[in-house]
């Protein structure tokens, strides 16, 4: 602690006097997988991030090495592996470095998923980048900073305040209440408006928040609506949540538990929740069949996961190409956004009442385009 009188801010350093904690810091900062040091190299930045009052020999030097190395044998869940010498194993006090929990090319991941997130405002996705960064060395932030921090650039559309309104959400989560909010529409401008009711005024939305996932790029909301004359909710719904607004959470009201709504799964499962929603079209799940190519199956894959079924395989009575009957767990209309857009090679089998959906669809369609410029 810094004694009662404080010192200038510039001066606080002068009181850090624990060698292993300096020794530390520079390792976390300067050092990755693939920057190291030397402890000639070690000692010039102790001198330069502490101060030369706060110089340390060799001696010392060695016995912080040693004392980081066993600790961090131990606690490595929270501050990353101590390393030393060469890359075969051998163990000696040159090429000193922490390899850090997360690498750099999963950071680098975790960044570019965070600036394609345009629906953020800028000055969010760069502090929230500027927080990532600081996972690894100051090395990874000197190779990014042209690469990312300089080239984002502002959306033209206005944008809801994600930030503020996601801690709302994740707040109501933790403590099982419930929230209100607004949904918010675009106007050909780009600006936004709230969504109104029948009598033109603000509509007001109340929720039970069950969960947050990612999926497709946008981020949403997991939660149930309670009916107007305040009746239990009958099904789960979804909305992304850079299109809602003004997130509010009501300390006076638990929320209706997922597992009392018909058709909802008993055990939380996000990864499922997604394969059958994709896309976060709503809608209570149900088996539905369909026929396609054999060489679709990483469509089939990529759009509804690991949970799908082949029932059949054949081969196509007029063309001989290799076909298959599939059988998935999906809503109607994510299921009709698929089929629609493969309509060329899919064939929706069952429910009768999907299939008469989708040939009145593309009837739609047929007379919309047969129509002369």
């Amino acid at each position: 602690m810094l004694p009662k009188n404080k010192k200038p801010k510039e001066e606080w350093k002068d009181y850090i006097t624990d060698s292993k904690l300096m020794v530390l810091y520079v390792l976390l900062k300067y050092t990755d997988e693939n920057h190291m040091l030397e402890k000639k190299r070690v000692l010039e930045l102790i001198a330069a991030e502490f101060g030369e009052r706060r110089e340390i020999n060799v001696k010392t030097l060695d016995t912080s090495l040693e004392a980081i190395e066993r600790f961090l044998e131990e606690k490595s869940d929270i501050f990353g592996s101590y390393k030393s010498g060469a890359k075969n194993g051998k163990k000696m006090k040159t090429n000193i470095r922490i390899e850090h929990l997360f690498s750099d090319h999963e950071l680098r991941y975790l960044i570019d998923m965070v600036s394609s997130c345009e629906y953020i405002k800028l000055s969010e996705r760069k502090e929230l980048i500027q927080k990532l960064l600081t996972l690894s060395s100051k090395n990874l932030t000197s190779e990014l900073r042209p690469y990312l921090l300089n080239n984002q650039k502002k959306t033209k559309v206005m944008t809801t305040d994600f930030d503020k309104n996601l801690k709302v959400i994740h707040k109501a989560i933790i403590e099982k209440k419930q929230i209100q909010f607004h949904r918010v529409a675009r106007q050909p401008s780009g600006s936004l408006y709230y969504e109104t009711d029948k009598n033109g005024d603000d509509k007001v939305y109340t929720v039970n928040p069950y969960r947050t996932v990612f999926s497709d790029g946008f981020y949403y909301l997991v939660c149930s609506r309670e009916h107007s004359d305040n009746s239990a909710p009958d099904r789960i719904s979804n909305y992304r949540i850079d299109r809602i607004s003004d997130v509010t959470l009501i300390e006076t009201k638990d929320i209706y538990p997922e597992t009392s709504i018909a058709g909802a799964s008993k055990n939380v499962d996000t990864y499922k929740y997604i394969s059958t929603h994709r896309m976060m079209w709503g809608g209570t799940p149900e088996t539905i069949k369909f026929r396609c190519p054999e060489w679709a199956i990483t469509e089939i894959v990529d759009y509804f996961g690991r949970d799908y079924e082949i029932k059949s395989n054949e081969k196509d009575a007029e063309t001989g190409e290799k076909m298959m009957i599939v059988k998935v767990e999906s809503t109607q209309d994510n299921m009709l956004i698929w089929a629609r857009r493969f309509f060329d090679f899919v064939e929706i089998i069952s429910p009768a009442s999907l299939r008469q959906k989708l040939r009145d669809d593309i009837a739609k369609a047929y007379k919309k385009y047969s129509k002369s410029d």
